[in-house]
């Protein structure tokens, strides 16, 4: 029995790696395209209004939109890395046995609120679904979507975390 725990445990952290990185090569890719259509946007937008006096209606609020999804996307590959901001001052001051319950007290923490992130934004997602922006006259779901997507790949990056820390 306890061999295929071992073996359900050993396969599930492999399937759950593999995951959490091609979410976050997808993450990287996804980023490097929005970013370049944001900055094309914005300067093409620059050179409508100043150059021909002919501005586009919908370059700022779709360049806001593109923003809000580089930003979840960009949290997710940042809490891969571990590079979130933290102070650590107060923590590395604690036995390595208590840093260890302490880090894993807090990814559970922060599961717990990714979970209630992805539950409550579907249910923004499905209330907005039928507003449309007012330049782009785009459905709102679009750009309010950026927070359950950034959110489930953040708590796939979390579940990792848990389960690479309970193994060491």
């Amino acid at each position: 029995m306890i061999e295929k725990n071992k073996y359900i445990t050993k396969n599930l952290l492999y399937y759950l790696k593999w995951l959490s990185d091609n979410l976050n090569t997808a993450s990287v890719f996804m980023v490097l395209i929005l970013l370049s259509s944001m900055t094309i946007i914005v300067i093409t937008q620059v050179f409508f209004r100043f150059v021909l006096n002919n501005a586009f209606s919908w370059a700022e609020e779709i360049s806001r939109y593109l923003m809000i999804w580089i930003c979840f996307l960009g949290s997710g590959i940042a809490f891969k890395k571990e590079e979130h901001i933290s102070v650590n001052v107060i923590f590395e001051r604690f036995p390595k046995k208590i840093q260890t319950f302490i880090h894993f007290l807090t990814n559970i923490c922060i599961l717990i609120f990714f979970y209630f992130c992805i539950t409550r934004s579907f249910i923004l997602v499905q209330f907005v679904i039928n507003q449309k922006s007012p330049a782009a006259r785009i459905s709102m779901a679009w750009a309010y979507g950026a927070i359950p997507v950034g959110s489930i790949i953040m708590a796939v990056h979390v579940i990792l975390a848990l389960f690479e820390n309970s193994k060491k």
